[in-house]
């Protein structure tokens, strides 16, 4: 016979062994533990890594996009006998005249340059010969920030043979435009001193020098001719290709070889001068050349299709490919919606990458400064992925057409659970999500200073709370943006500044308010070594000073719209929260908790009269509730507990001498024979820190209460592996991980605390003493036995009733979920019926008609997940099963009925359980219910899961109803 039906315990009172998991030793004195533990280290290891993945990702890929984008320009000069040479360079080239002097060279002669398409500026060059060597030195201005305080220098020898030798200081476009006329490289070195030994020696190697090729013809043809000749040496080669607008690019190949070049080339020293405002505005002036350069169409469409590529690689070797597919699709509708935002907002050069293992992003370069714009730019991320979101969800609901067995096995559900989390993650006000943003456009105009209190409130909370949730990657995020206070500050104090200053008009050239600025910042933020930082908040402050603020309109649309998808699911977690606040309010269960309690009270009394005798013999009664009652051991005596006694070199408490004065131990109570107890400290593997959390390890109790009216409270306790070390070790069971311990000390750790009961899977324990303990557990185990007699009793009259019903009814008699429950757990909504085709055909595909009642069910609905039946194209016979899931379900079905045969199961049909359509080689991993058609009557149908059997499937869906409405009645 099956065993009855049984409540769930948080405190199971049969304790069963368990088997130890796959590749684990017998070693009792060492069990084998699964390292949760460890695999957290690992998720959290792998998160940091995916971080700076991520962010070198985006540097590379934003590298490579300049690279493809490179216009390869030909140069227009011509000689000016009076320069005017700028003052953000004017410094730059006197530091060049007095290092050049001691050198030999002689100049400087000028020619203003010019590259039509290319980033640099017309700009006066200075040109130095170095006569006796054959050496000509071309200074430009810094190409770029990290070149501040450093001319761009150009070293050209032509040799006798006709060759030129170019050497061109850190940076490499010369030595990627070299061919077998124009030979190139790239040096680096601490001044022009070092820089031209570098390239006369190098070119002497290459041959002998033609001192006239510094002649004024010379410097002539090397100020365009030469520019002229690399350019039709690389389209000769195949190099590079015209684009729409006629403009030289690189292919790929060669992209690949710039790549490189641009690796490994030297960097310039680091500046011990100040970049002078003057030079900031020169080098912000190239910097917005650079942003209105044109990225060719094909550039952003492969660098898309290769991130994208990236990312289902390493997701799909991660998380599997079909999740993968999942949150490539999450991801590249959050970052179309931002892509088409910034491209109707006026953005330049917009760019989606998708970014493996972390999510996307996309980047462009603001034209028309517009708070609303930026708000929506940022909320049109998050918006269209939430609605999609929610949309999935009611189709599932509605719809039924969810796969049954698990979360897993539902696509829809699982995309819509993805849409929700990411795009409602952004939605908060942490930096860098997007919620960051809209609040800070929400902010008043202009004001940098209570931005920057908001940063640093906001990312100290939102670091904090994401490390409390585990999210130890979001919360780096987070803490990340903090160094940007003291900037964003610093700003603030700029802008106030800057607000009435008459140069700051918009009328103004850009270059004088540009110039004025960068003196403000010098004056109050001090001057800057770097210049990359400097110019993007001075970008920023320019961009704050001429934002178009929101209309009242606007803000009441924009916030209006942020509060309603931020209050999404806080107002979710507000309703649950008052819901159980409101029910454990209410008459019943107040009055519940009250009956409950005087229950206890009235066992605890009962207890209280039971002698230690009869308490170990009737909580091992229970412990063994499905064997015969196991004999105690022989008690010690006198002269053994003297022994003991002697060894330990104390008395024994009295409760632990009472328990020994009845049985010299109790192996079911993980309690070991008087000769072995002793101290913990001097056990062999004793491994007590497994049990603690951050080394602490966590023990509950009940606090007596302080009349015999009021009603216990469950307080608790916490100790070190090191505290406990300290007590006596009356026994433990390392299959079972259960440690008893009891504090001798005097006074104890805790005040009324003796005994402590280390446990894994029930949770550890303490009780006043040994006795105390025991008296506990016997009230544990009474309150559960009458529990269970009322259940049983409320099933047995509910089964009575539903007697005559067929499937039909029972079907109808069910609660079915309500909507917001179908909403937010999709995978428990009632599927749609089968067909009688389907019907029909399952029952070819076995060999057997279903029978009537079975039928009956799937004429209502294609599987039933309140009682784990799978859709019929899912069922499979157990001959099929892989031989992991075979052993599994022959073991559930040997501890549910004794006389079961090794082969029983062979041709039987798995209806029910868990399908995991991602896994190709065993998609049933674990089965619930089977369908044994040539098994004996009584067990045609087997629960494994509730380990019942019956003739008739509808005996287990009358159990059902009744569990359900007898769930209702007693509120379980």
């Amino acid at each position: 016979m099956a065993p009855p039906l049984r409540l769930s315990r948080r405190e199971p009172a049969v304790r069963r062994r368990r088997a130890a998991p796959r590749g684990c030793g017998d070693n009792r004195a060492s069990p084998c533990r699964l390292p949760e533990v460890r695999m957290s280290e690992y998720a959290t290891l792998l998160d940091l890594v995916a971080l700076a993945l991520a962010v070198f990702l985006v540097l590379q890929l934003q590298r490579v996009r300049a690279v493809l984008s490179l216009v390869f320009a030909p140069a227009r000069a011509r000689r000016i006998v009076t320069p005017r040479i700028p003052d953000a360079i004017a410094d730059l080239h006197a530091q060049a005249a007095a290092e050049l002097a001691p050198l030999g060279f002689e100049g400087p002669q000028w020619f203003l340059v010019d590259h039509p398409g290319g980033v640099m500026p017309a700009q006066p060059v200075a040109v130095w010969r170095q006569r006796e060597e054959g050496d000509a030195l071309w200074l430009f201005a810094p190409p770029a920030p990290q070149w501040a305080n450093h001319l761009l220098s150009i070293f050209v020898r032509r040799l006798a043979d006709g060759r030129h030798c170019v050497s061109e200081a850190f940076d490499c476009y010369a030595e990627i435009c070299a061919d077998e006329q124009i030979l190139a490289q790239t040096i680096g070195g601490a001044d022009l001193a070092a820089l031209w030994r570098r390239h006369r020696d190098w070119a002497a190697r290459q041959g002998a020098a033609d001192t006239a090729g510094v002649d004024d013809a010379a410097l002539d043809w090397q100020a365009s001719e030469l520019s002229e000749q690399r350019l039709a040496s690389l389209q000769r080669r195949g190099k590079v290709y015209r684009d729409s607008r006629g403009l030289l690019r690189p292919r790929l190949a060669f992209a690949w070889t710039i790549y490189k070049a641009f690796r490994r080339q030297p960097k310039p020293p680091a500046n011990t001068q100040p970049v002078p405002p003057a030079r900031l505005v020169w080098l912000a002036g190239v910097m917005k050349r650079v942003t209105q350069q044109t990225v060719p169409r094909r550039v952003q469409a492969g660098l898309f299709a290769f991130s994208v590529a990236l990312f289902l690689l390493l997701g799909a070797w991660i998380w599997g490919w079909r999740f993968a597919a999942i949150l490539l699709v999450v991801v590249a509708i959050h970052e179309f919606g931002h892509y088409l935002a910034m491209r109707l907002s006026g953005y330049r050069n917009v760019q989606m990458l998708a970014l493996p293992l972390v999510g996307g992003v996309t980047i462009g370069h603001e034209a028309r400064p517009d708070a609303a714009r930026r708000a929506w730019m940022s909320l049109m991320g998050p918006l269209p992925g939430i609605l999609i979101g929610w949309a999935l969800l009611l189709y599932a609901s509605l719809s039924g057409g969810i796969a049954l067995g698990g979360i897993g096995n539902s696509l829809i559900l699982e995309a819509a659970l993805v849409f929700l989390f990411i795009n409602y993650l952004n939605v908060l006000p942490v930096p860098p999500l997007d919620g960051a943003h809209v609040v800070q456009e929400l902010l008043p105009v202009g004001s940098a200073r209570l931005s920057a209190v908001f940063i640093a409130i906001a990312s100290l909370a939102g670091a904090a709370l994401a490390f409390w949730f585990g999210f130890h990657v979001l919360a780096l995020i987070a803490l990340l943006q903090l160094p940007t206070v003291r900037s964003r500050w610093q700003l603030g104090g700029v802008l106030h500044a800057l607000r009435s200053d008459p140069q700051m008009e918009k009328s103004q050239p850009e270059a004088l308010r540009q110039r004025r600025l960068y003196e403000v910042f010098d004056r109050i933020a001090g001057t800057t070594l770097l210049a990359p930082p400097r110019l993007a908040l001075g970008s920023e402050a320019l961009r704050s000073l001429d934002v178009v603020p929101m209309r009242p309109l606007q803000r009441v649309l924009v916030g209006g719209t942020y509060l309603l998808l931020l209050a999404g699911p806080l107002a979710a977690a507000v309703i649950a929260i008052n819901f159980s606040l409101w029910a454990q309010g209410s008459a019943d269960y107040t009055a519940s908790m009250e009956r409950s309690w005087q229950e206890r009270r009235q066992l605890e009394a009962d207890a209280a009269r039971l002698g230690v005798d009869a308490l170990v013999r009737e909580v091992i009664a229970e412990e063994n509730a499905d064997s015969a009652a196991a004999e105690l051991p022989a008690p010690p005596d006198a002269a053994a507990l003297a022994a003991a006694q002697a060894r330990l070199g104390f008395t024994l408490p009295d409760d632990i001498a009472a328990f020994y004065r009845v049985a010299d131990g109790a192996a079911p109570l993980g309690l070991a024979p008087l000769a072995q107890v002793q101290p913990a400290a001097a056990a062999a593997e004793l491994d007590l820190d497994s049990f603690g959390y951050e080394g602490k390890i966590h023990f509950s109790y009940w606090r007596s209460p302080q009349t015999p009216e009021a009603v216990p409270e469950l307080d608790s306790v916490e100790l070190t592996a090191a505290q406990l070390r300290g007590f006596l070790l009356l026994g433990r069971d390392d299959e079972l991980d259960t440690i008893a311990l009891y504090d001798t000390g005097e006074p104890p750790r805790y005040a009324g605390l003796r005994f402590y009961w280390l446990d894994t899977e029930g949770g550890s324990k303490a009780a006043a003493g040994l006795s105390g303990w025991l008296r506990q557990r016997w009230v544990d185990q009474e309150s559960m036995r009458t529990r269970q007699q009322r259940f049983d009793a409320a099933l047995q009259r509910e089964q009575a009733a539903l007697a005559g019903w067929n499937t039909t009814q029972l079907l109808d008699g069910l609660e079915r979920p309500p909507l917001w429950m179908r909403l937010l757990a999709p995978q428990g909504a009632w599927p749609a019926a089968a067909g009688e085709a389907q019907i029909d055909a399952v029952a070819a595909r076995f060999g057997t008609p279903l029978p009537d009642d079975l039928a009956a069910l799937y004429r209502r609905h294609d599987g039933f997940p309140d009682l784990m039946l799978l859709p019929l194209e899912h069922w499979r016979a157990v001959s099929s099963l892989s031989p992991e899931t075979t052993v599994a379900l022959n073991r559930g079905y040997s501890n549910q009925f004794s006389d079961a045969k090794p082969d029983a199961l062979v041709s039987c049909i798995a209806i029910g359980g868990h399908f995991d359509e991602r896994d190709t080689d065993d998609p049933l991993r674990w089965v619930g219910m089977l369908w044994c058609p040539q098994q004996a009557p009584e067990r045609r149908f087997i629960d494994i899961a509730r380990r019942r059997a019956a003739a008739d499937f509808i005996v287990l869906l009358r159990e059902y109803v009744a569990l359900q409405r007898v769930g209702s009645v007693l509120g379980l």
